[in-house]
């Protein structure tokens, strides 16, 4: 049967033909800082749309 497990290849396993290899981190965390500027463009961002794109643009219209 397939499934069952070969114990001989496992005994004959060699450690030392493995390479070593570096494994690079992928999943850094952001500064606290790197958050806050995240925020406030977010922030910034939705007032700009909402002024300048929003149902109520024609209150804020700056041509005359």
């Amino acid at each position: 049967m397939a499934d069952k497990l070969d114990m001989g290849e496992i005994t004959s396993f060699d450690k030392a033909k493995l390479k070593k290899m570096e494994t690079p981190e992928k999943n850094t965390l952001q500064t606290k800082e790197t958050t806050e500027k995240e925020k406030q463009s977010e922030s910034s961002s939705f007032i700009h749309d909402f002024i300048n794109l929003g149902p109520f643009s024609f209150l804020f219209d700056k041509s005359g």
